[in-house]
């Protein structure tokens, strides 16, 4: 285990779980203090890499750092440094073959170093006053206290990166190069099997066209006196476990569908009218986001997953099949012994090992992203190609591009299926109670009344009460729910702590319409890259005070039937919304980019007179 301790970003000293420490003066004393021999031949982590990672290089000059973060790598002093943003990075010097490679720990505890060691190790972190490091660097009891410090997180890293180690071995995973989560997964699953193999066919570019990721939308905002919010057991590992051999098989292209002999389908269709007040099946990319609209007397040339095209069909979607790639398979399940880990992962909690329940939950959990993962690489080149970007080193001039590829796992058949059939059940679910749903968040709803006891359960896949509760409602992701034993706040995009209450937040500001939320971060090398104007070379790597705004009208998705004026009035009413309408389209577009042989997409959204005279008595009040 590895830690820094660092003043205005830049590592003054640099300790090792060992007890070994150095208060470097320079790059070439970092370097050589990591590439010793023996860190060469073991497995290192930081916790948090980037920061660590950025308050080293915070020693070359700055020249360097705009090559390394455009380049993921660079040279220095007879040195070659590589790196992974947020994973990994490695330091080997010329003509020696050994290699000091140093990887992240905290991504797979996902919390702060002292929750974890209190957590799984019943130890904790030493206390000093970490704002006033560069005082203790001026005398040598408090250069003392600062070794202590530093040291014993370095320990706490070094216990916590072996304990996770020997529960995957004992799994039989190989840990040796820790990657990601993503990348353990692999070593499960894949171990004694190949991989799939990804292969430029039409059925995956369909398959692409219908992936959409999570369903994240609030359909009700505002006070909720009581609301009900369940979670799916573990639903991603649940719909990998149904999952077919998508090689095993056959791919055949129909004129019709076929929903219910195929392990997997993937329909062109042309939309003509889908209406309803309340939820709409169809994802639909609009405006660098995905909502789900209503479709008014459409022409629109669309591609959707069977699972949804199914559901939509059973819910009123008026459509005609152009035409649709259908997948026979041999019926071999691949994943269904994930069934096995889920019970296991109860077990290991039950038995309040805590360990092996974070082990399996990272197991079971990190294989989908593998399927959808596609890896950057960076090409250099002696002449500008494509959107390659100059670098310049000496009197050298070279241009540099990052391109995504597939990753060794990626399959969209596979990502699109997995997502589709999660959302497909979110809305199977709440259809009866359409009018009661206040919001879908993935494998999450929030309802004001219980759904049917049938669904609710223990077994992999089927629904868990997790919280009953008054809630405040603001925006997809941001909400608290509270009763007497617990208060749970999520604030997707928002850096807050775990213990904040939107309830004590809005009853401070309900006379306003915005709130500057403050909170500390430390400056990134993109940031500095990217912001120029706004950040210089030093001020890398150091915490600064930020403002995010949070706005009482904080929701384009849908449209909204009225507005909250304040914080107040979201503290005592509730707001309804509608789906949008796509009318008079023509052709596609996906992910913002234009489409060999389409036509961009032109849209406009069809609005309720009820909803303009509704805004213009919003407008007439703000002014």
């Amino acid at each position: 285990g590895f830690d820094t301790e660092t003043v205005d970003g830049k590592a003054v000293l640099l300790a090792c779980s060992s007890g070994q420490t150095i208060f470097p003066e320079s790059f070439d004393d970092i370097a050589g203090f990591l590439t010793q021999r023996k860190f060469c031949k073991s497995l290192n982590f930081f916790w948090n890499i980037d920061f660590d990672f950025f308050a080293i290089i915070k020693h070359l000059p700055p020249e360097l750092l705009e090559i390394l973060y455009e380049c993921k790598g660079v040279i220095y002093s007879g040195y070659f440094i590589r790196w992974i943003p947020r994973k990994f990075f490695s330091i080997q010097k010329f003509g020696n073959k050994w290699i000091a490679k140093f990887y992240d720990l905290w991504q797979f505890y996902r919390s702060s170093l002292n929750e974890a060691a209190k957590k799984y190790l019943n130890d904790a972190k030493l206390e000093i006053d970490v704002a006033k490091i560069g005082e203790y660097m001026k005398t040598a009891l408090g250069r003392s206290k600062l070794i202590a410090y530093c040291v014993k997180d370095a320990q706490l890293t070094q216990k916590l990166g072996e304990l996770l180690q020997s529960k995957l071995n004992s799994l039989g995973i190989d840990f040796s190069k820790p990657f990601s989560c993503g990348s353990i997964s692999q070593r499960y699953f894949f171990r004694d099997r190949q991989t799939f193999g990804f292969k430029k066919t039409e059925w995956n570019l369909y398959a692409l066209y219908c992936y959409y990721g999570g369903r994240f939308e609030v359909l009700r905002r505002g006070y909720f006196e009581k609301v009900y919010q369940y979670d799916i057991n573990s639903a991603y590992p649940f719909f990998i476990s149904q999952l077919t051999d998508p090689t095993r098989g056959e791919w055949v292209k129909r004129k019709d569908v076929d929903f219910n002999n195929a392990d997997y389908g993937f329909a062109r269709i042309v939309i003509r009218n889908y209406h309803d007040c309340t939820v709409s099946p169809i994802p639909f990319r609009a405006d660098n986001m995905v909502i789900y609209p209503n479709f008014d007397e459409t022409e629109l040339e669309y591609y959707l997953s069977y699972p949804e095209l199914q559901l939509a069909e059973k819910m009123g979607l008026e459509y005609d099949v152009i035409d649709s790639w259908v997948f026979y398979g041999s019926g071999e399940r691949p994943f269904e012994f994930i069934s096995e880990l889920y019970e296991a992962r109860k077990k290991a909690k039950k038995e309040n090992d805590r360990a092996m329940e974070l082990v399996l939950k990272i197991v079971m959990n990190s294989l989908y992203g593998k399927f959808a993962e596609k890896q950057p690489k960076i090409r250099a080149y002696l002449k500008p190609c494509g959107e390659s970007k100059e670098i310049v080193i000496g009197d050298q001039k070279f241009y540099v591009a990052e391109s995504n590829q597939p990753g060794l796992l990626f399959c969209p058949v596979l990502a699109a299926y997995i997502t589709s059939q999660t959302r497909a059940m979110l809305l199977e679910t709440c259809k009866s109670l359409k009018n009661d749903t206040v919001m879908f968040a993935t494998d999450s709803i929030l309802t004001t009344k219980p759904i049917d006891s049938g669904f609710v359960g223990e077994k992999l896949g089927q629904w868990k009460l997790e919280m009953a509760g008054e809630a405040i409602v603001l925006m997809s992701g941001v909400y608290t729910i509270r009763n007497e034993e617990q208060t749970k706040t999520r604030f997707r995009g928002f850096p807050m702590k775990e213990s904040f209450d939107f309830f004590e937040l809005l009853k401070a500001n309900k006379e306003s319409d915005k709130i500057a939320v403050e909170f500390e971060k430390a400056v990134k090398l993109g940031e500095v890259i990217a912001f120029h104007n706004i950040y210089q070379i030093d001020d890398l790597n150091v915490f600064t005070d930020e403002i995010k705004e949070l706005s009482c009208y904080s929701d384009e998705k849908r449209d909204w039937l009225s507005q909250p004026l304040t914080f107040g009035d979201l503290l005592e009413n509730q707001f309804d919304s509608v789906p949008r309408t796509v009318a008079n389209e023509s052709g596609l577009m996906k992910r913002g980019r234009r489409l060999d042989s389409y036509t961009e997409r032109l849209y406009d959204w069809q609005r309720t007179r009820e909803l303009e005279e509704i805004g213009w008595i919003l407008e007439r009040s703000i002014l």
